[in-house]
């Protein structure tokens, strides 16, 4: 247990030694930002096949699992590794780096010209997504005390809930707005990918400016100076040594994907549908589809909060499980349905949302319960790095599903997945038991003063 008697307190949270209400509130903004960023490029996509590229959407399943094969093969090659980095650079500089490079990404993505160009600028863009993404649970875990890492991850849960509405509400629709004032669809295009390439600069500045310069303790700082990037992966992967981590693992490679597979392959159903059964532009479907992502991610906003509470009020590892029950009845309904415009789609959107912020936030905070802080930034990188190769299994295999099964395919596979594994949390939740005891950041740039620096001066 920590003792919370002489910290500061922000957003109904104890915050650690060194960590300012303005590092915590900065946080909150740029986690609002990373993933209103992320899941745009994907809520993009039928935009960008149909007005640049020319594809029919009978032909979308498989170039779209193709692009979000490509963009996690290069997040599983690098989120490791950024995990690891900052614990010798600091959390922000890899912070702000992620959110520039997707700017870069944005920018870069209206000069694709075929699907092999397109692939190349997501997988730059994809470095941005892992060195940003990375970045979430391990701030939240040098920020906040553990007792208060449930309701810290719900807030910040929330607030990744509001950035995706917005992409789904707003920007989403800014090229249909664009088109019907008279401009062509792709210059529309053009105008929406840059105007969100600066916003992402803008905001990595921000990152650079106002999040915390402190990292992991003293201890924790010696101990990972000494280990290369090979040495940090082994202490991620040793560590699945201990259940609640691995049940961590396994829950990010079924929870990650769900928040990018919605923004996958709902524009697409959507989409698909609007055009072809409501003789819809691809601008007029996507501001559908804009409706019905806005029932899971405002389901995703309010719940948020709620999950956080609950899961720093009972058993973490039943707090995964409950979560990973929920996506799996959400995801096992879209089987029944027909029409994704519909009352009961938007219902079934409603579980879905509710079931993806908890899957995200409670295998977060098992993981950051259970992460020792010496080795923090390797442990949660591998955490991430399931993560990734859950977003490339869905994504590749939901796309073949999409195309020859049919749309609600990608969706099924992920309840079954999230039920597996809300089983094996029932299966070990007796023998997951939280580290004693929790160390305190230091700054980053302060030298440490030894008996030996002392009689030198």
């Amino acid at each position: 247990m920590t003792d919370t008697t002489n910290t500061q307190k922000a957003f109904f949270t104890h915050l650690q030694p060194g960590i300012r209400k303005g590092n915590l509130a900065t946080f909150y903004f740029i986690a609002f930002v990373t993933i209103c960023l992320a899941s745009l490029i994907n809520m993009l996509q039928p935009f960008m096949l149909t007005e640049f590229l020319g594809l029919p959407t009978d032909k979308h399943g498989v170039p779209t699992g193709q692009l979000a094969f490509a963009g996690e093969l290069v997040m599983i090659a690098v989120v490791g590794l950024f995990g690891i980095l900052s614990d010798r650079t600091g959390r922000r500089f890899i912070y702000g780096f992620g959110l520039l490079v997707m700017g870069i990404g944005f920018a870069i993505t209206p000069f694709s010209n075929s699907i092999e160009v397109l692939i190349a600028t997501r997988c730059i863009y994809a470095i941005g997504v892992a060195a940003a993404t990375a970045m979430l649970a391990i701030v939240v875990a040098d920020y906040v005390v553990d007792e208060d890492r449930g309701k810290a991850t719900g807030i910040m849960g929330f607030m990744n809930g509001l950035g995706a509405m917005v992409s789904a509400m707003v920007l989403m629709k800014v090229p249909a707005w664009l088109t019907r004032s008279g401009i062509e669809p792709t210059t529309a295009g053009w105008y929406t990918y840059v105007g969100v390439a600066i916003f992402a600069v803008v905001s990595a500045v921000i990152a650079w400016t106002l999040l915390s310069g402190l990292r992991p303790t003293k201890a924790a700082d010696a101990e990972e100076k000494k280990l290369s990037f090979v040495e940090g992966a082994k202490v991620g992967v040793e560590a699945a040594k201990d259940p609640g981590i691995a049940l961590s693992y396994a829950a990010s490679f079924v929870a990650r994907p769900d928040l990018a597979i919605v923004a996958l392959f709902i524009p697409l159903w959507v989409s698909k549908y609007g055009q072809e059964a409501l003789n819809l532009t691809v601008g007029e479907a996507l501001a559908k589809a804009g409706v019905v992502l806005a029932c899971c991610f405002g389901a995703s906003l309010l719940f948020a909060p709620v999950i956080g509470i609950i899961t720093d009020r009972i058993n973490r590892v039943g707090a995964v499980s409950l979560a990973l029950f929920i996506n799996t009845v959400g995801y096992g309904l879209t089987y029944f349905v027909t029409n994704p415009t519909g009352g009961l789609m938007m219902g079934v959107m409603v579980i879905i949302g509710m079931g993806q912020v908890s899957g995200v936030i409670t295998s977060q905070v098992l993981i950051q319960q259970q992460a020792p802080a010496a080795s923090r930034g390797s442990i949660i990188g591998l955490f991430g790095l399931t993560g990734a190769v859950g977003i490339l299994f869905c994504s590749y295999l939901g796309g073949m599903l999409f195309d020859s099964v049919g749309p609600a395919g990608p969706f099924v596979l992920l309840a079954a997945l999230n039920g597996v594994v809300a089983i094996w949390g029932l299966a070990v939740m007796k023998r997951v038991k939280p580290p004693v005891t929790e160390n305190t950041p230091v700054p980053v740039t302060a030298p440490e003063v030894t008996d030996k620096s002392r009689s030198a001066a």
